[in-house]
């Protein structure tokens, strides 16, 4: 059997591709994690940093169901209402405890507006179908900003000499 036959759509016409032994490739070798210590504790600048990962990581998945008029094979689909503005709310929560940011605020802001307009009955309606789009970019404009914000204080802590590239 070849790959053509399982994978029809592949684009690739003309001579064979080259081909290769496994041993040819290259090793990839992973260092082990290491144990840290038991009185080892998280600090909040790496808690912190896991709050605006999982932001970014739901931001952005907010953002394309905004797009898609918060609809799945054009049916309501329960994320935008329920799942990600939730969750926005909570990590964002959570951050402002540790820090005084005030884009964790607008955070929490942004997801609810999105709850109030994106529940099922409001998808269904198409009250605010034009809305969606824009909501989508403003969920774009906040990924983005969280994440630029939060990389140009890593930059000042390294050019501090607080944080280190060396392993």
């Amino acid at each position: 059997m070849k790959l053509r036959d399982l994978f029809p759509m592949l684009p690739h016409e003309g001579p064979p591709l080259p081909r290769f032994m496994m041993s040819e490739l290259p090793t990839v070798v992973e260092k082990p994690l290491e144990k840290p210590s038991p009185e080892e504790k998280v600090t909040t600048a790496q808690t912190v940093a896991y709050q605006n990962r999982e932001l970014a990581k739901t931001l952005l998945s907010l953002e394309t169901h905004l797009s898609q008029g918060c609809r799945i094979a054009g049916k309501p689909c329960d994320c935008c209402s329920g799942r990600h503005p939730l969750e926005l709310e909570k990590l964002s929560e959570e951050a402002t405890s540790m820090t005084s940011d005030p884009i964790y605020k607008e955070i929490i802001g942004f997801a609810r507006e999105v709850e109030m307009k994106a529940n099922e009955s409001a998808i269904r309606s198409g009250a605010y179908d034009t809305e969606y789009p824009k909501l989508a970019i403003r969920a774009r404009g906040l990924r983005k900003k969280l994440v630029e914000q939060k990389a140009r204080q890593v930059l000042d802590l390294i050019k501090q000499g607080k944080i280190s590239l060396d392993a």
